[in-house]
């Protein structure tokens, strides 16, 4: 497995992704292995979360709560890639696909420097539009299939960052502006806005990109074209009508708009736990 090489390489180190190709012996090792670092994560959580319900004033429960929920947030996700691991080897061999790979130093050197002015690769006209069919095609399915797998984990993760959010907000105002925890809680804090806020940017602009395709179209030349080719761009131009929509838990659409909301949510929690 090629893809994201340094993000599987942590969770197979850590037990929680079987690498492909194992022999008889390394694969019942690793599954060993994997057993005792879920039993320790799940142990870990579910004392955290018994822990929480033991205090003795609001200020220690909100301190263990907003940890503890973190927790059991990457215990939910370790979960997701138990549950969808073979969905998720599924995705991984679509991004390594002719389709999503450069095919030659030209188009590799587009990909490294983003240069968007590079030239067209000329081609033959009815090959290329088929192409661009396939590949626009290609590229609905693997957004459908991203929502599939993570929508739910994505929904866990922004209902436990707004959680936190109006509990880390709850907790700072009770601490000295110059204090190391002061500090601590304001870094924690950036970290859970920055989670939700890659979730919602980056799938904002999956989205706007996906509408620009179909102006993208329009704007080629292509009066030049066969009534034939026309035909198969106009099936471009009417799929992006509908853009893709990455969603939380298919009720939420990640957006910048969605992203504000989360703050506004969390704002108003913190102000009814503060008047409480």
């Amino acid at each position: 497995m090629h893809t994201l090489p340094l993000s599987f390489a942590l969770l197979t180190y850590t037990g929680y992704w079987r690498p492909i190709g194992l022999t008889s012996i390394k694969y019942w090792a690793y599954i060993v292995y994997s057993i005792i670092m879920n039993f320790l994560l799940y142990s870990y959580a579910f004392c955290g979360l018994v822990d929480c319900f033991i205090f003795k004033d609001l200020e220690t429960f909100i301190e263990k709560f907003s940890l503890c929920v973190s927790v059991v947030s990457v215990s939910f996700k370790v979960l997701n890639l138990v549950v969808n691991r073979d969905k998720i080897v599924s995705l991984t061999d679509m991004l390594l696909d002719k389709v999503c790979i450069p095919r030659n130093d030209h188009e590799m050197n587009i990909r490294r420097r983003f240069d968007h002015n590079a030239k067209c690769i000329k081609a033959k006209e009815r090959q290329l539009i088929r192409e661009f069919i396939y590949h626009h095609r290609y590229v609905y399915r693997l957004a459908e299939r991203v929502n599939t797998v993570f929508t739910v984990m994505i929904f866990m993760q922004f209902t436990v960052s707004s959680i936190v959010l109006c509990l880390t907000i709850y907790k700072m105002l009770m601490k000295n502006l110059l204090s190391a925890e002061f500090v601590w809680i304001s870094t924690y804090l950036g970290c859970m806005l920055g989670q939700i806020f890659l979730y919602c940017w980056f799938s904002n602009e999956v989205t706007l990109k996906s509408t620009e395709v179909g102006n993208a179209v329009y704007e080629m030349d292509w009066t030049m074209l066969p009534n034939e080719l026309m035909k198969s761009l106009l099936v471009i131009i009417i799929r992006s009508k509908k853009p893709i929509v990455i969603t939380s838990g298919h009720i939420v659409t990640l957006s910048n708009e969605s992203f504000m909301k989360v703050i506004k949510v969390s704002y108003s929690a913190f102000n009814v736990l503060q008047g409480s």
